[in-house]
This record gives structure tokens, C-alpha cells and sequence, in this order.
């Protein structure tokens, strides 16, 4: 598995969740967190990069057509992780 760690400008989603946060947890009774804008970029990007996406199987790289984002959640109870296809 390859692991990439990158720096981000992250401002707007900054701004957006103090823009919407209160409103956020009135409504659905959880805190608005930055995981799904981080979801999202990470989404775009690999669409707009497809080589990242990519992955090499014997000698051969083959380039996707389908994006997999897996997201580990822990609760005080389990440790799961789901995929976001």
C-alpha cells in the first residue's frame, strides 16, 4: 500500500464549516466536521490526476475508471471503515 501525505490550503472549508456549523448540529444533532470536503477534493483529484489512481499489477499499471476511498470511524464501542466508491 502506498500512502501519500500532502499539505493543503484548507481556508474555504475553514470558512464554510464556521458558516454553517451551528446550523449544521441544530439540524442533524452532530458536529460538521472536514472530512467530507477533504473526501470530496481527494475525489477531484484523483479524477483529475488518473496516474495517482492508478496501480501496478505485475508489470503493467492499470489506470482505473472508478475511484475507492476508504474512511476509518472509531465509536466508543467499534472500529470500522467504509468505502466510498
Amino acid at each position: 500500500m502506498l500512502v501519500f501525505l500532502l499539505v493543503v490550503v484548507f481556508s474555504n472549508a475553514v470558512e464554510m464549516r464556521n458558516k454553517f456549523k451551528d446550523a449544521f448540529v441544530k439540524k442533524h444533532g452532530v458536529k460538521l466536521g472536514f472530512m467530507s470536503p477533504f473526501v470530496k477534493a481527494s475525489a477531484f483529484a484523483l479524477q483529475d490526476q488518473p496516474t495517482v489512481n492508478a496501480v501496478i499489477e505485475g508489470t503493467e499499471i492499470i489506470y482505473r475508471d472508478y475511484i475507492d476511498i476508504s474512511v476509518a470511524v472509531a465509536t466508543p464501542k467499534v472500529s470500522t471503515s467504509t468505502v466510498a466508491g
